[in-house]
Parts: structure tokens; C-alpha cells; sequence
């Protein structure tokens, strides 16, 4: 996921090597790390979504934020509620 997620600040956002570092970091300050044992097949659509998933159960998520429409348009899988960025910021009071 971590590399995952460097390639789409990389890729999609067209963020710089240091910056994409300086997220990674914070992820990983903030994150609980997990090793998924269970595989899921959940996203017809695109199997590599299940991987989000798969972490968010071993992880024992409340939440999983995301952009990705095969995900989003769940709304909630396992007890895990599934919410758009601005809705999860919308929720905590922050959004713009």
C-alpha cells in the first residue's frame, strides 16, 4: 500500500521525490502497519482494490478514506465504513 500510494502522489498527482518521502513518513508515523493473512475477492471491477480492503479488516479499520470509485461506491464493507476524502474531512469539521 505504501508503494501504492507513493506511485499515485508520483503518477497522479505529480508530487517531487522529496515530497512524496515527507508523506511516506508521516503515513508510517501515524499508521499501524499490517500483514494481511486473508485474501479477499470483493472488486470484480479491479481485484487490486481487494488489497485495501484486506488491510483495512487485519487492521481492524472503523474507516477507509478513499477517492476510488470502486471502493466508494460500497459505502461500507465488513463494518468498515467506506468515505470520499471530502466527506471523511466534512465529518471531522475540517473541510474548506
Amino acid at each position: 500500500m505504501l508503494r501504492e500510494l507513493a506511485d499515485v502522489l508520483r503518477t497522479d498527482l505529480g508530487r517531487a521525490e522529496p515530497e512524496i518521502i515527507a508523506q511516506l513518513k508521516r503515513v508510517i508515523r501515524v499508521a499501524k502497519i499490517v500483514n494481511p493473512k486473508l485474501t479477499l475477492n470483493v472488486v470484480k471491477a479491479d481485484p487490486d482494490d481487494d488489497r485495501i480492503f484486506e488491510c483495512a479488516v487485519a487492521g481492524n479499520a472503523d474507516v477507509l478514506v478513499s477517492g476510488d470509485h470502486h471502493l466508494t461506491r460500497l459505502k461500507s464493507f465488513q463494518g468498515i465504513g467506506i468515505m470520499r476524502p471530502v466527506d471523511f474531512l466534512r465529518a471531522l469539521g475540517t473541510a474548506p
